[in-house]
């Protein structure tokens, strides 16, 4: 019989946070149930996608380098949330925008410190550029960007 404890998974987390304690995730997102694994995602979720915005990181140096790392990719999201609408009318973007938010998803259960964060939400960064294509249109088309000199 197969048996989801999703709390066994996380055994393993919490060995990998107490190897690296000073960039793993904090242990208030490290589940002890079924339960709080699902109610825990998207906090975790926040944390894999804009680390160390909310992360106590020991040396001010590591943080700085982290956070200037995070910005693009903070900045890609949000306009990709200002253009949500155009992108779920489109159904390629619409799967695109699904696979992004699935592998992420995937991504972030098996994250367990910023280190492995950095590195796998680099994979995404094609998602993300696919997804800005329609605000990239509409400020051409509405002549934000003048490619041309009169």
């Amino acid at each position: 019989i197969l048996s989801l404890n999703l709390v066994d998974t996380n055994v393993k987390i919490q060995y990998i946070s107490q190897r690296s304690p000073d960039s793993s995730f904090p242990s208030f997102l490290i589940p002890n149930s079924n339960l709080e694994f699902f109610l825990l995602l998207i906090p975790r979720y926040i944390y894999f996608q804009f680390a160390p915005l909310f992360m106590s990181i020991t040396e001010y140096k590591y943080w700085v380098v982290i956070f200037i790392d995070s910005l693009p990719f903070m900045g890609l999201i949000i306009i990709v949330l200002k253009n949500s609408r155009t992108i779920l009318k489109d159904k390629k973007l619409r799967i695109i925008l699904f696979l992004f938010l699935l592998l992420s998803f995937t991504f972030t259960i098996g994250t367990f410190n910023i280190g492995q964060a950095i590195r796998h939400r680099v994979k995404f960064l094609i998602f993300l550029m696919i997804l800005i294509i329609p605000a990239i249109k509409k400020m051409v088309k509405n002549g934000n960007f003048n490619f041309r000199q009169k």
